[in-house]
């Protein structure tokens, strides 16, 4: 869950240009089919919400010591702020899948869009942690919904080769946002008075989210569907299904990972408090297994983890990859930030620029990360992990023994290089899962493997 998870301050214009330059490099030419160049908009439209998103995951941290300060904030409200977003990030997204499929992406997409951008505004404007943590709370669920709309629009509009190019450029527009987001939060808490300061940081994709929605309402497709996937369910069906609407399993599935996450974000709970929600969080998980296959016998179209998508191994595999790398990215993320800000007292802005670099480098290794999966396939996947999970090994035992000066080196070699890992891996990890899933685009249409395969026209 990271992600991690970053752009410009300048506006919602320059996000959306900005967004839109990263990904033309990788998005697949146009052609005179109007089409075509209406798929590049809503792809325009989707780098714009993930850049915004994404702007948001990358500079709330740097702004964690001057809020604790100006709000008096505990260590347990800090460590509710930091992890309220993500947590309604990854309770959204399945729900929002599954309505996006039944009424249509673009609606959900320009209220979900609303819904971030007033959660973003509200936490500047809070005149207390409790209020701060709540406006998160509103914007993770926006920013998890955001999302799903965004991946399944992707699926929607391009197949083969062209989805994983998409994917790359995805993966750009997040890289771009991880340098433009840090920075601009370091210079807004350095230049700015205290109590400003942190409210123009975690405010900042408000703006952003004004111009995603005005790129959604013009360039969204009203219907959703491609050659692989059906259109939107007409009226009678989508309130036939809405009432089918998988309610236990989603109950389950919350409950599963609220139970799974509460431990960590309360370290203070005794053992034997830790030891019952673990034992809540896997009890509710196996009931949320016991029920999906139940249900998904008698109504497969109801369920949100239909019996299919269990029963291949690709998509499992690579949805358990996109758990466990964005975990293990956020959690480095936040505790080493938080270790140079605190122990070792380095200025923010050292911090910023010790992680830009590695910002950069995920940039551009999305940018032909569509490549490399063409030519290596799914080992390439793996052979990054390996490479992420030595990198991650070597700064866990080197960091707490090196001085501030040391730090900072030690942070800029390491970030850099899991920067060029994370975007060969990200962004392909996602096309590949598609690729996979039951409902991806038949095998005809993948790329072979061996050669970039060069766009049309």
């Amino acid at each position: 869950m990271t992600r991690r998870p970053e752009l410009s301050v300048h506006g919602a214009g320059a996000a959306a240009v900005t967004a839109a330059g990263a990904g033309r490099a990788v998005m697949p030419r146009a052609s005179d089919d109007p089409s075509e160049a209406a798929r590049r908009l809503a792809l325009l439209t989707c780098l714009a919400a993930g850049f915004t998103t994404l702007l948001d995951q990358a500079v709330v941290t740097p702004a964690v010591p001057s809020l604790t300060t100006s709000l008096h904030a505990s260590k347990e409200q800090v460590q509710w702020l930091l992890a309220s977003y993500s947590l309604t990030f990854g309770l959204a997204l399945v729900p929002a899948g599954r309505l996006g499929d039944l009424r249509g992406r673009r609606r959900l997409f320009l209220a979900e869009v609303g819904l971030f951008g007033a959660g973003s505004l509200l936490s500047g404007l809070t005149p207390a942690v409790g209020f701060a943590i709540a406006a998160r709370l509103a914007q993770g669920i926006g920013g998890g919904m955001i999302s799903s709309q965004v991946l399944g629009t992707i699926q929607d509009l391009f197949d083969g080769h062209g989805r994983a190019r998409a994917m790359g450029a995805y993966g750009t527009a997040g890289g771009v946002a991880g340098v433009a987001g840090p920075l601009a939060g370091g210079l807004l808490v350095t230049m700015l008075p205290l109590d400003l300061g942190w409210r123009a940081v975690v405010a900042m994709s408000a703006p952003l989210a004004a111009g995603t929605l005005v790129l959604g309402a013009c360039h969204l497709p009203r219907r959703s569907g491609s050659p692989s996937r059906p259109a939107r369910l007409p009226s009678p069906a989508r309130a036939a299904a809405a009432v089918r609407t998988d309610v236990p399993g989603l109950a389950l599935l919350a409950a599963a990972t609220l139970a799974g996450l509460l431990p960590f974000v309360r370290p203070e709970l005794p053992g034997a408090g830790r030891a019952g929600l673990g034992a809540v969080a896997l009890a509710a998980l196996a009931g949320f297994a016991w029920w999906e296959r139940r249900a998904g016998t008698r109504d497969p179209g109801r369920v949100i983890l239909p019996p299919v998508l269990a029963r291949a191994p690709g998509f499992v595999a690579g949805t358990l990859v996109s758990t466990f790398w964005f975990g293990a990215q956020l959690a480095q993320s936040v505790v080493v930030t938080l270790f140079l800000l605190g122990p070792l007292d380095v200025p923010a802005m050292l911090v910023v620029a010790a992680r830009l670099p590695a910002a950069a480098a995920m940039a551009l290794a999305s940018a032909v990360s569509w490549c490399a999966a063409t030519r290596f396939g799914t080992p390439a996947i793996s052979a990054g992990l390996a490479a992420e999970a030595l990198l991650l090994l070597a700064l866990a035992a080197a960091l707490p023994h090196t001085s501030a000066t040391g730090a900072l080196a030690l942070l800029f070699g390491v970030n850099t290089l899991s920067g060029l890992v994370g975007g060969l891996v990200d962004s392909q990890n996602r096309a590949q899962t598609l690729l996979h899933s039951p409902d991806g685009p038949r095998r005809s249409h993948r790329p072979r493997r061996g050669r970039c395969p060069q766009p049309a026209g």
